[in-house]
C-alpha cells in the first residue's frame, strides 16, 4: 500500500483505538512493575503512554509523509512502519519522564529501585514494563495492519489508508423504473432505463442509437454528460460496460455487441494515480491542477477548479475517458510499448495502464474496461467533439472515423 497522509492519520488513530486500547487493557495488570506499583497505576501508565502515542504520532506521520515524497518510488515499505517504533518509543518515554507519567518513587519502593525511580536510563525500574508494553502493542497493532485490516476494510490498501471517506453517494431515484416508449420512425430503439433519470421527468424516455442522444417526455437531452451511457444488462439487473462478455459484479454472461442495449447510470471508469501515490475515482470529469510551489498534485471536479489554474482535463465522453492540456503539451506511455505526444489543445484518448506526464507531473490511468477493439490513444484535437456524440452510445465509436493529424510516435526498444 502507497499511503496518504490523510490515511496515515485515520489509520493510527484506527489502530491505537481499537487494538492498542484493548491490548494495553489486556496486559496491563501483568507487566514488570517495580514494586510499589498497584494495578490501578499500571493501568494509568499504560494507558497515559498509549495515549501520547497516539497523538504525538500524528506528528509524526506528517515526517513520515514527507520522507515518503523524497522516495524514488514514493512507496512507504510495511517494514519501515515496524521499525519506527524505534524513534517513537524513545519519544514517548521521554514525555512519560517528562509530564511525569512514570518518574518518582512509588510507595513500597526501595533500594535500587527507590534510588533509580527518575533515571531515563537503563536503570530505570519501569524500563522493563514500558518495553514490553510498547513493543507488543506496537507489534500487535502492525501485525493488524498487515491482515485483518485488509479483511475488514476491503478498500483501506487501495486507497491510501483512508477509512473515512467524505464522498457522499448518489442519492436513489425515487419510484419504479419509468417506462420505455417508442417514438414514431425509423432507426430508433428501445433503451431501458436503469437508475437514470430522476423525479417524474424519466417518465419516458428513448434512446436513437449512436446519436447519445436521449428523448425525456418528446424533449430531446444529451446522454453523452457522463450519467447516462448506452450498456448491457445481466440476468440479475447489473448495468455494466457494452463491451464486456461478464458481469463484473455477478459474473453472469452479458449481451454481446450486437444484442439489446438499455440506458443507465455509468458507473465509475476507473483510478488516476498521481504521482504522489493518491488515487481520484474517475467517476466524472476531472481536472487536473497544481498548487502554488511545490506540492501535492490537485485532483477534482471541473467546475470546482479554475480553468486557468488547470493543468490538464479529463473529459469523459460515454465510457471513453480523454486528456487534454490547453497550456502544456502532453506525453503519454501507451501500455502496448510506445510513446505518443501531442500538443497543447489536442486530446487523446486514455486507455488502461496509460501513463501520460503533463508539466513534469506523471499521472497513471487504470481501468477494469478494456477497449473492445485493440488500438493506441488517438491524438484528435477534435476527438472531444465526436466522442460527446458517438462514444457515449457504443464503445467502438470513440475512435474518430477521420484520419487523426500528424503525431510523433517513438517506439520503444
Amino acid at each position: 500500500m502507497t499511503p496518504t497522509l490523510r490515511g496515515r492519520l485515520q489509520t493510527r488513530l484506527f489502530l491505537a483505538a481499537t487494538v492498542g486500547v484493548l491490548w494495553t487493557a489486556i496486559i496491563s495488570p501483568f507487566l514488570p512493575e517495580p514494586p510499589g506499583v498497584t494495578t490501578g497505576m499500571s493501568y494509568s501508565m499504560a494507558f497515559d503512554s498509549l495515549l501520547l502515542m497516539a497523538v504525538y504520532g500524528l506528528v509524526w506521520e506528517h515526517l513520515y509523509h514527507r520522507l515518503q515524497q523524497r522516495r524514488w518510488d514514493r512507496d512507504w515499505p510495511s517494514v519501515f512502519a515496524l521499525l519506527t517504533v524505534l524513534n517513537e518509543a524513545l519519544l514517548v518515554w521521554l514525555l512519560d519522564h517528562l509530564f511525569p507519567v512514570m518518574s518518582g518513587p512509588m510507595p513500597g519502593m526501595s533500594g535500587s529501585s527507590l534510588a533509580n525511580a527518575g533515571s531515563l536510563g537503563l536503570d530505570s525500574p519501569y524500563l522493563a514494563g514500558f518495553v514490553v508494553h510498547m513493543g507488543t502493542t506496537w507489534g500487535l497493532m502492525w501485525l493488524f495492519g498487515q491482515g485483518p485490516m485488509r479483511v475488514i476494510f476491503v478498500r483501506w490498501r487501495f486507497e491510501g489508508g483512508l477509512i473515512v471517506h467524505s464522498h457522499v453517494p448518489d442519492s436513489a431515484v425515487p419510484g419504479d423504473r419509468p417506462a420505455i416508449s417508442r417514438p414514431e420512425g425509423a432507426g430508433t430503439s428501445e433503451a431501458g432505463v436503469r437508475d437514470a433519470v430522476p423525479g417524474t421527468a424519466a417518465a419516458r424516455l428513448t434512446l436513437r442509437p449512436h446519436t447519445g442522444l436521449a428523448r425525456v417526455n418528446g424533449n430531446p437531452t444529451s446522454a453523452s454528460s457522463g450519467d447516462l451511457v448506452e450498456g448491457n444488462m445481466c440476468d440479475h439487473g447489473h448495468f455494466g460496460h457494452p463491451g464486456m462478455r461478464y458481469c463484473m459484479i455477478c459474473g453472469g454472461p452479458l449481451p454481446q455487441l450486437n444484442g439489446t442495449r438499455v440506458l443507465g447510470r455509468r458507473p465509475p471508469l476507473g483510478v488516476l494515480i498521481l504521482d504522489d501515490g493518491v488515487t481520484h475515482v474517475l467517476d466524472g470529469d476531472v481536472r487536473l491542477a497544481e498548487a502554488d510551489g511545490p506540492g501535492p498534485l490537485t485532483a477534482g471536479h471541473r467546475d470546482e477548479i479554475p480553468a486557468a489554474s488547470a493543468l490538464a482535463d479529463i473529459r469523459l465522453a460515454g465510457w471513453q475517458p480523454f486528456v487534454s492540456s490547453e497550456l502544456h503539451p502532453i506525453a503519454l506511455a501507451l501500455p502496448g510499448g510506445g510513446d505518443l505526444h501531442i500538443a497543447p489543445g489536442a486530446s487523446a484518448r486514455l486507455m488502461p495502464g496509460t501513463e501520460f506526464t503533463v508539466a513534469a507531473r506523471r499521472i497513471r490511468y487504470e481501468s477494469p474496461y478494456q477497449p473492445v477493439e485493440p488500438a493506441s490513444a488517438t491524438a484528435d484535437p477534435y476527438a472531444g467533439a465526436v466522442s460527446e456524440a458517438d462514444a457515449a452510445t457504443s464503445p467502438a465509436a470513440a475512435t474518430p472515423s477521420r484520419p487523426a493529424p500528424q503525431v510523433r510516435h517513438t517506439l520503444r526498444g
